[in-house]
């Protein structure tokens, strides 16, 4: 193992995505699927959907190994969580595991995650397990290699519901929200520098190790269905679990 680990994590470094393939069986990942679907069925008013940016988006389902072993499972994968802590700055653990159903719509567009985004300006970690075979047409993710070597222009959001936000708007002023760009923008700059996005066609088991805080995407659904579990990793300090969990805590389900 000490060979994969070193090769992943050179991909890493380098790239700042990595693929282990057939990393789990198929017999785990249909049972995934099966604990997922069970989950989600008995937490329906936990199921969030993302719409925006002309897409509408997968259902996800947060702090899924509460409920889920092959989740909980996946969590404390020692092997993922060991390449990522040599990826990373500081230290790090496993923060929850995020439970992703995305199925294909006539008359719908629709990705995991909107358009083109960073997570964050900083080192931001995770690991994403396909549960099912993902090829071109199924909504695979799209990453940038290059992306930590530049940026661009970002879109602009105006205002929110806060008296602040209506405060701004009223003055005229935008608010920038965390980095997404628009899909001209990413086209043009790839055209110009004669790049194009990486495309994560995988088997069922296949894990990818990224770094969220370059360009990333999930590619617009045509057919079929992709289930996915991922590995949310973050500062392993009290300051940044408390963080956290005000940004997702209304989102996770409870343990059974």
């Amino acid at each position: 193992m000490k060979n994969l680990k070193n090769s992943v994590l050179r991909s890493l470094k380098e790239h700042g995505i990595a693929i282990i393939t057939s990393y789990y069986d198929e017999k785990f990942c249909n049972q995934a699927i099966v604990e997922m679907e069970d989950v989600m069925a008995k937490n329906k008013n936990k199921i969030q959907a993302y719409e925006g940016e002309g897409t509408s988006g997968d259902q996800r389902i947060f702090k899924l190994e509460n409920q889920s072993k092959c989740a909980l499972k996946f969590k404390k994968d020692t092997f993922i969580s060991g390449i990522l802590q040599d990826y990373a700055p500081h230290k790090i653990d496993s923060h929850f595991i995020l439970g992703g159903k995305l199925e294909s719509s006539n008359g719908k567009t629709k990705n995991s995650g909107g358009g083109w985004h960073r997570d964050s300006d900083n080192i931001q970690l995770k690991a994403m397990l396909y549960l099912k075979d993902v090829d071109a047409k199924n909504g695979p993710f799209l990453f940038i290699k290059e992306s930590k070597l530049f940026d661009l222009q970002r879109r602009n959001f105006i205002a929110g519901t806060k008296m602040m936000s209506k405060i701004r708007t009223l003055l005229g002023k935008t608010i920038t929200t965390p980095p997404r760009y628009k899909d001209e923008t990413i086209n043009e700059f790839l055209n110009k520098k004669n790049l194009a996005p990486f495309e994560v066609i995988g088997k069922a088991g296949d894990v990818v190790l990224f770094d969220s805080s370059f360009i990333h995407r999930g590619k617009n659904i045509e057919f079929g269905s992709r289930f996915t579990l991922t590995n949310y990793f973050y500062g392993a300090n009290l300051r940044t679990r408390i963080s956290m969990q005000r940004k997702f805590g209304k989102k996770f389900i409870s343990k059974v």
